[in-house]
């Protein structure tokens, strides 16, 4: 059974994959649970990125409660230093991330 944190993680989640992060409630539900939530991006296919020479191609935006809105953006230049990254937040640690 979900308690009502793990449904507004849930929602609070939905609405990172949504890039729908501005509004005033998700910042104040963020804050009010103090939940985290990670947005994962690539710039450019694989290809692309050496078509470009764009090294740092894999991103992703942390949303704290400390950064709800626009969060914090770290890129990386592969996959598996992305994947590091995130296991290594401490609010996520054990948990599942999109």
């Amino acid at each position: 059974m979900m308690t009502d944190r793990d449904v507004v993680q849930a929602l609070l989640q939905e609405m990172t994959d949504s890039c729908s992060t501005c509004g005033y409630a998700f910042a104040t539900a963020m804050k009010h649970f103090g939940i985290t939530t990670i947005y994962i991006f690539d710039k450019f296919d694989p290809e692309e990125a050496v078509l470009f020479d764009e090294p740092l191609n894999y991103g992703l935006i942390v949303h704290s409660p400390e950064y709800p809105e626009h969060g914090l953006r770290h890129e990386f230049t592969t996959e598996e230093e992305r994947e590091r990254f995130i296991d290594e937040l401490p609010l996520l640690k054990g948990g599942e991330h999109a």
